[in-house]
């Protein structure tokens, strides 16, 4: 039995929560204001709150920063209950809280008890082991602090139907993570379906299966009239749920004007921030040993003490898809079944290093051209600060075939 605190000023409502969740066997508190939250958390630590976005007082977004003041741990969970999703500032003040879910209202009952245990699992470390598919979390690989919290979210995310923001940097696992919130939280033949801007036309045209989980990639670079087009279709098919990607804040779109408030807003509602790999700490080299792993299982091959230094000691600007080609070309060079710093670092080839002719003629043909590509691809967007049309017009070619380059090179 889990003990459940609820505070929404509607009464009739409350009632009905609470009695759905004392028949699953739950002990429940009821509050109607921020005051009586506060008092209620004074008396008993609760296992999982949920807070009505609209109190009579303050809201409950800033109820669940005063929580977490207070004492309230970060392990237990905090559901903000809201009836509608354009309400202003809503997601700057999630962000600062950093820890929320939202449910839209009213919420189903018949599918309350199984979103209660997958919640609540959150709290105990995570379900039991079972020979079923793996959730989410179990396939995202790191135990640094900021991570562990990206993996509870991701759970969360799973079993709340509402739109996702994942934001971070390029290269830090966006698209793996909104891969497995999807694999988590589908049914039956549920399809994933990442769409670029380039691309948006297609979902806009109803041209995509009805039963889907779209994936929004670089939101920032929708195109205004692009964006007018979403927000209506959002509007209109709100039974569909998308997961976005950015590579700014949400505040930082909102100053600079990159993505029109409603439409942000609406995709929005459960902002995920995916932490750069530089401030992942020891993560670094779990996941350069798992890269390592992959590529000859049959091979065992590990890092020396020199080799795990420099890792832990470079600044990842490409983050985990730049480790994964780094520890890919050191696999590739290493004679024996120890990887060092001259394997890592001797021949690196990223942009920022150069390259030289020795290098390129003592390749085959198809590895030096890909190479070279590479580094264009790796230059033009650094200096267009990460905008794939600038970057496209730099080098010359038609924003598609930037984006298949892109995705031919694990670029993000």
């Amino acid at each position: 039995m889990s003990k459940i605190l609820i505070a929404d000023q509607n009464s009739t409502y409350r009632a009905a929560f609470a009695e759905a969740l004392s028949s699953l066997g739950h002990h429940v508190a009821e509050s109607t204001s921020s005051h009586e939250v506060i008092a209620r958390m004074k008396e008993a630590t609760p296992h999982l709150v949920f807070i009505d976005l609209h109190l009579p007082d303050i809201g409950g977004v800033q109820i669940a920063n005063q929580l977490r003041k207070k004492g309230l741990p970060v392990s237990v969970p905090i559901v903000v209950l809201t009836a509608t999703i354009d309400e202003e500032n809503i997601s700057n003040q999630a962000i600062k809280v950093g820890d929320l879910t939202y449910l839209t209202k009213p919420v189903k009952l018949e599918n309350l008890k199984n979103d209660l245990v997958e919640i609540l699992e959150i709290m105990d470390g995570g379900p039991p082991e079972t020979d079923e598919m793996p959730a989410a979390s179990d396939e995202l690989i790191g135990s640094n602090a900021m991570f562990k919290q990206v993996q509870q979210l991701v759970k969360l995310a799973s079993i709340a139907n509402s739109n996702v923001l994942l934001i971070g940097e390029k290269g830090t696992g966006k698209n793996l993570i909104a891969k497995k919130i999807h694999e988590s939280r589908k049914r039956g033949t549920e399809e994933f379906r990442p769409i670029s801007s380039t691309a948006i036309d297609e979902l806009l045209n109803n041209k995509l299966p009805s039963n889907c989980t779209i994936y929004l990639q670089e939101l920032e670079e929708l195109e205004t009239p692009q964006q007018s087009k979403l927000l209506n279709w959002l509007r209109d098919n709100s039974q569909d749920r998308i997961i976005s990607s950015s590579s700014k804040s949400i505040a930082t779109l909102l100053a600079e004007g990159k993505v029109r408030g409603d439409l942000l807003y609406r995709l929005s509602i459960f902002p995920i921030s995916v932490p750069p790999l530089r401030s992942r700490g020891s993560d670094i080299l779990v996941l350069a040993q798992a890269f390592l792993e992959q590529l000859s299982p049959e091979q065992a091959k590990v890092f020396s003490a020199d080799a795990a230094k420099a890792l832990l000691e470079h600044q990842w600007t490409g983050n985990v898809l730049e480790l994964s080609e780094l520890v890919k070309r050191a696999a590739a060079v290493s004679g024996g079944a120890t990887i060092d710093v001259h394997d890592l670092f001797e021949n690196y080839q990223a942009s920022e290093r150069g390259i030289t002719m020795a290098n390129l003629l003592a390749m085959d043909y198809h590895a030096a051209i890909s190479l070279v590509e590479r580094l264009l691809l790796e230059k033009a967007l650094k200096e267009a600060n990460g905008n794939r049309t600038l970057a496209a017009k730099a080098l010359g070619i038609h924003r598609q075939l930037l984006y298949a380059k892109l995705k031919e090179h694990k670029l993000g």
